[in-house]
């Protein structure tokens, strides 16, 4: 007879979660900085004299500098809400790239898949520092040079030069169950990328693991999903909303945007502006604004009918 055991993903993913919101609840660091924030929703400090970082050696347009300036300057957490096409992950990369490098700090990236965290690993990559990927696999070389499986450990000095050296490591939200956090107990700063799209309690465990957080997404992904008898979704912890979206109530203060998007011309910009953004996209270089897509719907196949249906222009 031939058996196959699976692991029951959904069950897990429920038991991360509430593990996770025992942790914060427990309070098994010591500080109550999270339960203030998170909990009662305490406004975040901002200190205005570390506004202003040393950005000579680090390419960021004026957006993506205010998201820098703002990181620098927080206390307790930032919020950095992208529109599509804004760079994002080129600015957790560089956000990163200063922690580290200029601040001396640890930084644990995550994000809700493993594509994201290997698009995070492959950007940070090549920077000048140390970055241990944890959980998942991946078939890119790029990717792999920061894979543990792909080191040669034979000693114990061996194992501590790959697993604890590094001052970043990514992975998913869910991958905090790795045994290397189990040794890692603390980092500086954690950031969580489309935080929009992680539910609060999957979200805590991360957050947990560092004295400072980074949320970064896009709030027009916001699930917006209506709780019975609670007239504040944000009074409450509920599995329903992301942390990014409980937070947002402090939004004015905590929030810098990211709108200037160098992936869509000025036509289809003008398409998101109207469904989703109010007019506050922008196309960030001349070169993609007029950029079209060149097809010709009289050499299309048989196969193709729908594009030529799209292209008819009816």
């Amino acid at each position: 007879m031939l058996f196959r055991v699976d692991k029951n993903e959904f069950a897990f993913n429920l038991n991360v979660a509430r593990n996770n919101l025992v942790e914060l609840l427990l309070n098994r660091f010591g500080s109550n900085r999270l339960l203030n924030v998170i909990v009662d929703l305490k406004p975040p400090v901002f200190n205005k004299l570390l506004r202003h970082p040393d950005l000579k050696d680090i390419s960021l347009n004026a957006d993506q500098q205010a998201a820098l300036s703002k990181v620098a300057s927080g206390m307790d957490y930032t919020i950095v809400s992208g529109m599509h096409g804004t760079g994002k992950s080129h600015t957790i990369a560089a956000i990163v790239e200063y922690l580290v490098k200029q601040k001396q700090k640890t930084v644990l990236v995550t994000a809700n898949t493993h594509g994201d965290v290997d698009d995070l690993v492959l950007r940070m990559g090549g920077r000048g520092f140390g970055v241990l990927r944890v959980g998942g696999w991946s078939t890119d070389p790029a990717v792999l040079a920061h894979m543990p499986a792909g080191a040669e450990i034979r000693t114990e000095t061996d194992a501590h030069a790959v697993y604890m050296e590094p001052p970043v490591v990514a992975t998913t939200c869910l991958g905090i169950t790795h045994w290397v956090f189990a040794r890692r107990l603390r980092f500086d700063y954690c950031i969580i990328d489309e935080a929009s799209r992680v539910s609060l309690p999957t979200a805590l465990g991360p957050v947990c693991y560092a004295e400072k957080f980074i949320l970064v997404g896009d709030d027009s992904d916001f699930c917006g999903i209506e709780i019975a008898d609670c007239e504040d979704p944000a009074s409450a912890l509920n599995e329903n909303i992301s942390l990014m979206e409980r937070l947002s109530v402090h939004e004015a203060l905590a929030t810098v945007r990211l709108d200037t998007q160098y992936r869509m011309c000025d036509d289809i910009t003008e398409l998101a502006n109207r469904v989703f953004y109010n007019g506050a996209l922008r196309c960030g270089s001349p070169e993609v604004a007029v950029r079209v897509l060149g097809i010709s719907a009289e050499n299309l196949s048989n196969e193709t009918k729908w594009i030529k249906r799209v292209l008819a222009n009816q």
